[in-house]
């Protein structure tokens, strides 16, 4: 068990509008009440409590006839030195970056074979997550409530040895990820873009994206063979943000 807090300021116009969302979870003190030994600071006695932060703030300029919009996410996970893999961040996907797998980005684990073959492969996430995602919006046939998306999405995931954008490492010598842009090399993020169509259903938005990565990363470093798509297609039933 434990709690959330929650804050929530929204200001809307047909001409701006932003909106901030803040929650703090605590799975840590709730045990202190409800055991006998009060040394409850001990990590090794409670290894499944934890406490996390997140934070989102938006923004909405309507340019008439378009809509910029702005998204951007932070999150910080402090387990008390436990390894809590299933609480981690994931990052990737159609509803954070775009142009990516499903929950990709971070840390890659690898199982091999005796004779060093990959068997499988998987993220474990991070404790700490920054999402932006910037889309300008523009409508294509009025009277359906078609409009066409341009988006741009930036983020990573980190873990616990590195600071958020890897401020104070030295990720200049990582060499397998493409970055042309020096966006990776610069602010420590990948980044995707990409376009869409969105349509306004009476069940909802229909969206349908097509994203590509711009930092993809690299499967094998002799061949130079990606580890991403050149293209993804997401569709998905209603807003981001």
């Amino acid at each position: 068990k434990g709690y959330i807090f929650e804050l929530q300021s929204e200001f809307a116009s047909p001409i701006f509008g932003s909106k901030l969302f803040a929650n703090y979870e605590n799975r840590y003190l709730h045990n202190l009440y409800n055991t006998i030994d009060r040394n409850f600071l001990k990590s090794t006695i409670f290894t499944n409590h934890f406490f996390r932060i997140n934070a989102t703030i938006k923004f909405y300029f309507n340019i008439h006839p378009l809509m910029i919009k702005l998204n951007i996410k932070a999150g910080y996970l402090n387990t008390f030195g436990n390894d809590l893999i299933f609480e981690n961040y994931f990052i990737g996907g159609y509803n954070s970056i775009r142009g990516y797998s499903w929950k990709s980005i971070g840390e890659m684990h690898k199982i091999t074979s005796v004779d060093n073959k990959i068997i499988s492969k998987f993220t474990i996430g991070g404790n700490k997550k920054f999402i932006i995602n910037l889309e300008l919006e523009f409508p294509i046939i009025k009277n359906l409530k078609i409009t066409g998306v341009i988006f741009l999405d930036l983020g990573n995931i980190y873990d616990k040895l590195h600071h958020f954008f890897f401020l104070g490492s030295n990720i200049c010598s990582n060499k397998n990820i493409k970055d042309p842009l020096k966006i990776y090399q610069i602010l420590g993020l990948y980044a995707s873009s990409g376009i869409g169509i969105r349509w306004q259903t009476p069940i909802g938005v229909l969206r349908f994206e097509c994203a590509t990565p711009m930092t993809p990363r690299i499967e094998n470093i002799i061949t130079g063979s990606n580890a991403d798509e050149c293209f993804l297609f997401h569709v998905n039933l209603g807003h981001y943000f």
